[in-house]
């Protein structure tokens, strides 16, 4: 009887591995944020309400692209507080945002309010795994390496709380993240066109990255 490739078996454990992470990441960050109130909406032991009760910060940005789109002032507090809020009957902030970033929004603007808040989700999503990946890739310098730091972050991210918060607010913290991670990474290669244009776009998306 042959003995199992040690090589095989640590790659298979590596797959196994992060296949459970993101399976822990899709229920905690995804799944339960999106399950409507009546089947449950609150996160195991946290208390924060789901995306279906939430999107709170989005919305002022979502009004606020849509009012930039429509030619009228989305820094008009009377318009935004009585105007948005008497006829969508939604609870909404000011605007309190760059012109550029309801500019780079506008094309959700198209969209009703609801199906806008999944789109934004799913991108902020798509663009924290994506700033994880890059980490993964700057940190490490092997294959390897590469697969355990991505699991140990997604595992991380999983149950992270603040990331948990960020994501059923709306809020565009993911996007300054990966802006940040997708500098760090191009400054360490000496890319100064993608590293200058990462911190650019994130200065203009948001003025202040908190």
């Amino acid at each position: 009887m042959t003995n199992p490739n040690p090589t095989h078996t640590r790659s298979r454990a590596r797959h196994v591995a992060l296949a459970l992470a993101l399976i822990l990441y899709g229920w905690l960050q995804v799944w339960i944020p999106i399950t409507p109130p009546q089947t449950g909406q609150w996160f195991p032991r946290l208390p924060i309400i789901g995306l279906v009760a939430h999107a709170n910060d989005f919305k002022h940005m979502y009004f606020g692209a849509r009012l930039l789109r429509d030619g009228a002032d989305p820094y008009d507090a009377e318009t935004m507080l009585h105007g948005i809020a008497r006829d969508y009957r939604v609870s909404v902030n000011p605007y309190v945002y760059l012109p550029f970033t309801a500019q780079i929004l506008t094309p959700l603007s198209f969209l009703p309010l609801e199906p806008a808040k999944y789109v934004w989700f799913a991108i902020n999503h798509l663009l924290f795994l994506m700033a994880l990946g890059l980490m993964a890739w700057t940190l490490a310098q092997t294959g390897a390496r590469r697969e355990w730091i991505f699991t140990a972050l997604v595992l991380t991210a999983a149950i992270w709380y603040p990331l948990s918060r960020t994501l059923v607010a709306g809020q565009l913290t993911c996007v300054l993240f990966f802006c940040i991670v997708l500098y760090w990474m191009a400054a360490e290669r000496g890319w100064a066109f993608v590293a200058g244009t990462s911190l650019a776009f994130a200065a203009l998306f948001k003025i202040s990255p908190t």
